[in-house]
């Protein structure tokens, strides 16, 4: 596809490239497939007077500026964004508290996958309060992840933990009924390319809680949206871990990281990581660790509740909804979206065609790969 995109630009086309998720952000085997092709290595981002990029968030937006990107042909266009608030049946709302034994629900709207820190959702049901329940909603398809969630369920069951798994599948009662069942909707990812999961619960109603990510949530709280109920790191006191296995594993994985993108790691990459995750002197972030250090941390505080009077947490409340769901549907509505859009087309097809250049391969990949970005949950 990268070589299609060259020929058009060189052939003089408008185009305006909207980039999702990029090859250079942990997605090593997208990235060296294009560098086999020698036609096209060289060729992956195309500068021109009629070559534009469409940017999803304010990072990657930076990332193009950095990059000496021309103001007029780097755009950020955040995705729309839209839900049913239609209310449900009370009686299938009843229902599903009833069948979950929820006095309070918190529920984690997302397919299963590694990235999106599954045992800091059970972290948190292993400190719940009497009646609080946590649950997800779509189970794991990537076979490579099917083990990871069977391990969890199997925890989870093991300790009686207040946590559910998949009640989009299970339960019978559609996403939208699911939704207003719930009190607060929690994320935990350690990463989003847009971050529709801070946005799209507040249009039914609910609030959100859980995981901050700087990065992507910056661009919401600047368009004046409170997420109030973020926190950056989930700080695990450091005697609690096994500091040589994570060390180990960090620095295995960060030289397997760089040996894919074809890099050699500098000799301070390993020191900026580890500060990266470690809030205090004394503990790690529980989102950087990997399951099975995770898994151990539960384990603690699943046997021994008084465990928890040693974590350093302020545990998140569930603000108001406000006037969030009116700020958001004005803000990133697809109207909006559609309208911008054109607009943005028609100035991209009066511009002139120029000669075609390209941004030095690498640039882009020097910007994510950084150590402070690493995560054991996104090898």
């Amino acid at each position: 596809m990268p070589g299609v995109v060259s020929l058009l630009a060189e052939a003089g086309e408008a185009l305006l490239l909207q980039i999702h998720d990029f090859a250079e952000d942990g997605r090593p085997g997208n990235y060296s497939n294009n560098q086999k092709n020698s036609q096209f290595a060289d060729k992956l981002y195309p500068l021109g007077e009629r070559v534009h990029y469409g940017l999803i968030n304010g990072r990657d937006y930076a990332i193009f500026a950095e990059n000496n990107i021309p103001e007029n042909q780097r755009h950020q266009l955040p995705n729309p964004v839209e839900a049913d608030p239609t209310p449900s049946d009370p009686e299938s709302v009843t229902a599903i508290r009833s069948s979950l034994g929820a006095d309070k629900l918190f529920l984690y709207p997302v397919r299963a996958l590694r990235r999106k820190n599954l045992g800091e959702f059970l972290l948190w049901s292993a400190l719940a309060e009497p009646g609080e329940v946590f649950a997800t909603t779509l189970g794991a398809t990537n076979p490579d992840y099917r083990q990871t969630y069977r391990d969890w369920q199997s925890l989870a069951q093991r300790h009686k933990l207040p946590a559910h798994f998949g009640i989009g599948e299970t339960s019978g009662h559609p996403f939208p009924a699911i939704m207003q069942a719930s009190d607060c909707i929690l994320t935990t990812s350690i990463a989003e390319g847009f971050g529709l999961s801070f946005l799209e619960p507040w249009l039914f109603g609910k609030p959100v809680a859980g995981r901050d990510l700087p990065e992507i949530t910056a661009d919401f709280t600047q368009q004046g949206i409170q997420l109030d109920a973020l926190y950056k790191n989930l700080p695990i006191p450091a005697r609690w871990i096994k500091e040589d296995s994570l060390h180990a594993s960090i620095g295995q994985h960060l030289n397997l990281a760089y040996a894919a993108y074809g890099r050699e790691p500098a000799s301070d990459t390993m020191e900026r990581a580890i500060a990266s995750i470690r809030p205090t002197e004394d503990t790690y972030d529980f989102g950087a660790l990997d399951e099975d250090l995770q898994s151990a941390v539960i384990e603690r505080l699943a046997s021994h509740p008084e465990a928890r009077q040693e974590l350093s947490y302020q545990r998140f409340s569930i603000p108001e909804p406000g006037e969030q769901a009116q700020l958001i549907k004005e803000t990133y509505s697809l109207d909006a979206f559609t309208n911008g859009l054109e607009k943005l087309y028609r100035n991209i097809i009066g511009e002139s065609t120029s000669g075609i250049d390209y941004l030095p391969t690498g640039n882009i990949l020097d910007s994510f790969l950084m150590p402070e970005r690493f995560r054991l949950l996104r090898t």
